[in-house]
């Protein structure tokens, strides 16, 4: 019974955020004034932006006050659903697993030590990446209008 709970909560998840991408797909060709055509070449580059925004922040979210604070991982749902292993970013998996080496009392200082360097290295990589994600991003930009959301938005400089 457990498990078809867990698994119909996953499936509603999904279900949700994929409604969720559609109305934003809307609210974005709306907001640009561009055709399905359009967006189809602006999406894959919008989206490769917000992952690596993501990317770059790659972070656990912490919860409560002095008496009941705990650490909210992704898998638990950080900043909206939770999130299958499969489903995380490399960033969110590594900043899941940092929290559990955290948490863990009998951790050593080698393994967080270890974690550290492997979230600042995925950090690292998407900062990287970054300048060419928004030069893309910005090549497929045909007017004044769509410049300007993207440029008042931090997506391109």
């Amino acid at each position: 019974m457990e498990k078809w709970r867990t698994d119909f909560k996953q499936q509603m998840a999904r279900s949700s955020e994929e409604r969720l991408r559609l109305i934003k797909g809307e609210a974005w060709k709306r907001l640009l004034r561009i055709s399905e055509r359009q967006w189809k070449i602006i999406e894959p580059r919008i989206d490769k932006v917000e992952v690596l925004i993501w990317r770059r922040r790659a972070c656990a979210a912490a919860w409560g006050g002095i008496e009941d604070f705990h650490w909210r991982r992704h898998s638990e749902g950080v900043l909206g659903p939770a999130k299958a292993p499969h489903e995380m970013i490399e960033g969110e998996k590594v900043a899941d697993q940092l929290v559990d080496l955290l948490e863990d009392e009998n951790s050593k200082e080698e393994e967080i030590r270890k974690k550290i360097d492997q979230l600042q290295q995925v950090r690292e990589k998407a900062r990287k990446e970054w300048p060419k994600a928004k030069r893309e991003l910005a090549a497929v930009l045909t007017t004044p209008r769509q410049e300007a959301v993207f440029l008042i938005m931090g997506r391109i400089d």
